[in-house]
């Protein structure tokens, strides 16, 4: 019976094994093994395997985009975990959590989860660990968008992981800072780098990851043909893996695609898509992130409806995140306060391990109160309403210690003091006291500074290397009297006290009870002040991006603009230039070109002056430009009185058609005389190429083309439209 009991933890390790084989190259495989090892390990008693499996099944059902059943067993293997003892077992499920919250988008509780981890996985000085965690948080702060502090926990994550199979990581995690930033060559080298040795350590998650950000660099460049290769490759080990939620966020890239080529029924169609899988895996701010990209659409194609539609769905989805963003703040605060009580516990009870015998009625008794104080514990954490923690401690703490006063005090920066922000006597509310740092008479000031608890019985005890001298603050001074201080790593908060006019009252359970209060205060004044500071940082980084956003638009379009005549400039011609004849290449449609100029223009600056040229240029700007309707085809200004016009899917009927609009739009308007010609109005001359794109060996000839012809309508007499290879 032994024998096939220690064949049946063997298979178990094995299974747990593979499941953690599985992890970065098929998700599903993963799942399977570690649910076996639950079973078994479940079926021959074996606690910590069943928790380690428990753990694994988490962390799967989190790579499938099944966040709430991810969170409900992660959740879940904690509250078991920390009977366990297992402290690696517990960071590592506190890593998980902060993780499942990155993807939900509540990240105030995943930083806090992270912190938690973090600390004890500090404490066990394990590297890798660590590594794993310093990476989650720089994720937290690429997502808000404060990427030099991102770079920075990516950056000290790689140096813990040194030369680790797993980097890949951290470096396609370092070069989506640089893409973001716009840093194009530098991403695309170390995403190459990432990506090779992804492959060279069969990790198809880090693999997948950098083609995907490939594919953004290659479609920023207008390289669309790379991009949709990158991408679809990127998909196709997505769905080996069975990772919904990365599938969802490549048809989105798919989106961006479409749009820039203004391929509006098929960038709706992969908004769809990765909408259905949204729905699908459950993911309330993945369906958030796509609505606004539909209302983005629906306003350029100018189906206002729709768009006012899908805006009213991200805002009822938005209400739906933050209602569970606030229950999972709860539930949060809870784990992290047991977190960090685990901790404490078991590293007391490591350095008390030669006094346990002696000890063993006293620990019974703070079991007890621990216990009772753990219910408080619980209550603390579900609300921020400070008012409301300071009266629910006080209403315990009287049923546990015998006691006529007791005191919260929070330090105040600015003023050097202790303020007492609650203060009980006989059931009493006593306000406005304080207490100077620089005081010598106040256990509480020598409490706070040396971080050090006290119980003094009696008034006859000797504490004159405490105190200079005993008094009170206010009243007669008590009898007896208890101090803990209110802390958190390197940070004191404040202290909390009780005092007793009856002498010798307080016991060592008593201090220990109030110490443990301390605690569970400190920490639900750390979490306040962090949420309450994070919550102020999210909001302050999101309107900062708005506003970046908003002048990064006002730049780009001011860079494309020619600044005299608001026409497209030179370089945005030649941008697009490329990108429609790509385009008529690829779909064998008919493209055209227009060259304008101004006849006799140098007349009319040198008879005028180059103000009234001036002028007479942006009149013609705006005529031409009005003659030009599509949203397809461009007007630029490619000289000085030069004008140049791209027709996409236009032949030459089309385009003579333009042309003849443009003259006969010139002739009806009240341009002023070119002086000495014979009091004729201000003419153009106009050439014309057109043809489809195999005609031409590249967009450079196409407009050389339609420059001949210019060239041939200005020494033919002005005045008069010439075509390119048409005789007159």
């Amino acid at each position: 019976m032994e024998k096939n009991k220690i064949v049946s933890e063997r298979d178990i390790f094995e299974h747990i094994r593979q499941a953690e084989s599985f992890e970065r190259t098929s998700v599903k495989d993963m799942l399977e093994h570690a649910q076996m090892a639950h079973q078994l390990s479940q079926k021959h008693g074996y606690q910590r395997l069943m928790l380690h499996s428990q753990f694994l099944i988490g962390k799967a059902h989190m790579r499938l985009g099944n966040m709430e059943e991810a969170n409900r067993v992660l959740l879940d293997s904690f509250e078991h975990v920390k009977v366990l003892g297992d402290l690696i077992l517990e960071a590592e499920i506190l890593n998980a959590l902060g993780t499942s919250h990155v993807y939900m988008h509540v990240y105030d509780l995943s930083f806090s989860y992270y912190q938690q981890a973090l600390i004890t996985a500090k404490n066990l000085e394990d590297r890798i660990l660590i590594a794993k965690i310093l990476n989650n948080i720089g994720e937290i702060y690429n997502e808000l968008g404060d990427y030099d502090q991102a770079l920075k926990y990516y950056q000290e994550s790689l140096d813990n992981f040194g030369n680790h199979r797993l980097r890949a990581t951290q470096i396609v995690n370092i070069a989506t800072i640089h893409l973001k930033k716009n840093e194009l060559d530098q991403a695309f080298e170390l995403l190459m780098y990432g990506n090779r040795i992804a492959k060279e350590n069969n990790d198809l998650m880090m693999k997948s990851v950098s083609l995907k950000h490939l594919s953004s660099i290659s479609r920023m460049k207008g390289n669309y043909a790379d991009a949709t290769d990158y991408l679809n490759r990127s998909i196709e080990i997505y769905r080996e893996t069975n990772e919904m939620y990365h599938i969802a966020e490549a048809y989105v890239e798919f989106f961006n695609i479409h749009l820039d080529k203004k391929e509006y029924e098929l960038a709706q169609q992969a908004l769809l898509s990765s909408l259905e899988i949204a729905q699908e895996i459950g993911s309330l701010p993945l369906q958030a992130s796509i609505y606004p990209l539909f209302v983005r659409l629906f306003e350029q194609t100018g189906n206002h409806p729709q768009a006012l539609d899908y805006a009213k769905r991200k805002f009822a989805v938005d209400e739906e995140i933050e209602e569970n963003a606030r229950k999972l703040n709860l539930r949060g605060l809870q784990v992290q306060l047991e977190a960090m009580t685990s901790f404490q516990q078991k590293e007391t009870y490591r350095l008390l391990n030669d006094q346990l015998e002696r000890k063993a009625s006293e620990l019974t008794a703070a079991y007890h109160s621990l216990e009772f104080i753990s219910e408080i514990g619980r209550q603390l954490t579900s609300s921020t309403d400070l008012e409301f923690i300071y009266q629910l401690i006080y209403n315990e703490i009287r049923t546990l210690i015998n006691m006529n006063v007791f005191n919260i005090g929070i330090y105040n920066a600015e003023s050097q003091t202790i303020d007492y922000r609650f203060i009980m006597e006989d059931n009493e509310r006593i306000t406005g006291r304080s207490i100077l740092l620089s005081s010598t008479a106040s256990f509480a000031v020598w409490s706070f500074k040396n971080r050090k608890s006290l119980l003094v019985n009696s008034r006859q005890e000797d504490t004159s290397d405490i105190v200079s001298e005993i008094r009170s603050s206010y009243g007669q001074p008590m009898e007896a009297i208890m101090f803990a201080p209110l802390y958190w790593e390197d940070k004191t908060l404040g202290v909390i006290s009780v005092q007793s006019r009856t002498p010798n009252v307080f016991s060592t359970q008593s201090l220990k009870t109030l110490e443990t209060l301390a605690s569970y205060l400190s920490i639900s004044l750390i979490n306040i002040n962090q949420a309450m500071e994070l919550k102020e940082e999210i909001n302050k980084r999101m309107k900062a991006q708005m506003k970046l956003h908003e002048l990064n638009i006002e730049l780009t379009n001011l860079s494309k603009q020619d600044p005299m005549t608001g026409l497209a400039n030179r370089r945005h011609f030649d941008e697009y230039l490329t990108l429609i004849f790509e385009n008529a290449r690829r779909s064998g449609v008919p493209i055209s070109m227009l060259m304008i100029d101004v006849d006799h223009f140098k007349l009319i600056n040198d008879y005028y002056g180059h103000l009234t040229g001036d002028e007479i240029v942006r009149h013609f700007a705006n005529i031409i430009q009005s003659c030009v309707n599509r949203s397809t085809d461009l007007v630029a200004r490619f000289g000085g009185d030069e004008f140049a016009i791209i027709l996409n899917d236009t032949n030459l009927y089309g385009a003579k058609l333009i042309a003849m609009k443009i003259r006969q739009a010139i002739s009806d308007s009240d341009v002023g005389l070119i002086p000495q010609r014979s009091q004729r109005k201000v003419t153009l001359s106009i050439g014309i190429a057109s043809g489809y794109a195999g005609q031409f060996t590249s967009s450079l000839d196409l407009v050389k083309k339609a420059d001949d012809a210019l060239y041939r309508a200005k020494n033919t007499g002005r005045d008069k439209i010439c075509v390119d290879n048409e005789e007159k």
